[in-house]
């Protein structure tokens, strides 16, 4: 008896992206660290609110799980001063930074700094959200958002773009087909350990 073809799933299957946080030391406490905090609660409204719209512009089911919630070691609290000016940060070398100091040491998908500085980069200044690398689902991708309690919306759509540029396609197509590998990888997820903690 000759196979026919085989039926395609019906069934959506959900992609998960794991995220870690770091709370900027300089500006919050290790009690903000807590997933019941007022921070902590606003992390995950907007992951709810980066999810919906994700889904929106994809059409795929992407839920965010949080790996970790820590404060920032000294070296990176210290680096967020270093290299600010007037409360502006300059982005794309602390993400360079952040991503060598923690490549080898994190397995989530998304490392986010959070902190409440604006950051610039050599052509503009005012960003509320910046990203340099795009190596979603290969490597770790570190990126920065600015906390602001009263803009839970407006971030979780910050949010969502940041995921979408952080693969290495502007064609929805191959974003997709990026953020799916994220589930192959995320078999086995360790926490964050600050170099505090460790």
């Amino acid at each position: 008896m000759p196979n026919g073809p085989k039926e395609k799933r019906s069934g959506r299957t959900e992609t998960k992206i794991t995220i870690a946080y770091l709370l900027d030391g300089n500006e919050f406490t290790k009690e903000d660290s807590s997933r019941n905090s007022a921070v902590g609660k606003w992390l995950n409204e907007v992951q709810e609110r980066a999810q919906k719209k994700l889904k929106e512009d994809l059409s795929m089911e992407i839920k965010f799980e949080i790996t970790d919630i820590n404060i920032t070691d000294d070296d990176l609290t210290h680096k967020i001063i270093y290299w600010s000016s007037d409360r502006l940060l300059h982005a794309s070398t602390y993400l360079n930074h952040l991503k060598k100091s923690y490549q080898n040491r994190v397995k989530s998908d998304i490392i986010c700094v959070l902190t409440n500085y604006t950051m610039y980069d050599e052509d503009l200044v005012g960003y509320l959200a910046y990203i340099e690398h795009q190596t979603l689902c290969q490597s770790m991708v570190p990126i920065l958002l600015t906390y602001n309690p009263g803009e839970v919306s407006q971030t979780g759509k910050f949010l969502s773009e940041l995921v979408k540029k952080s693969t290495s396609s502007k064609e929805v197509k191959l974003q997709k087909r990026a953020i799916r590998k994220c589930n192959k990888k995320n078999e086995k997820v360790t926490n964050i350990k600050s170099r505090k903690s460790m």
